[in-house]
């Protein structure tokens, strides 16, 4: 479960996720933050480990249980997967199947962290 608060002009620009979701207006900005900050901590989730900002120094002592990742293209791209995912699937009912899209795990499972 995650702990760590993000923000999100730590790791997104709204411009890329609007582009990811084919949105051309600021209507929906609110929301996609939301959902950006919810899949940074799904990926922390996934992972077992704290996502670290770019340039961020490593700070051990927010990560007592692991060691740290830095935000890079796979989690970006991953994270960007989701929240367009999040945002086309947003309704509670839905007239089709919806089903999880392995792509999003493959993209994280090199930086798992495996306890052994």
């Amino acid at each position: 479960m995650s702990l760590t608060i993000y923000n999100f002009d730590d790791f997104f620009k709204i411009e890329e996720i609007r582009k990811q979701c084919k949105i051309w207006h600021e209507e929906d900005d609110e929301e996609l933050k939301l959902m950006a900050l919810a899949a940074l901590e799904n990926c922390e989730d996934l992972l077992g480990r704290v996502i670290l900002k770019v340039g961020s120094p490593d700070d051990s002592t927010t990560c007592a249980d692991s060691w740290p990742v830095v935000f890079n293209n796979r989690i970006r791209a991953a994270c960007l997967l989701m929240i367009s995912d999040l945002y086309e699937n947003r309704e509670v009912n839905t007239s089709y199947n919806t089903y999880t899209n392995p792509t999003f795990e493959r993209l994280l499972a090199p930086l798992r962290d495996l306890q052994v």
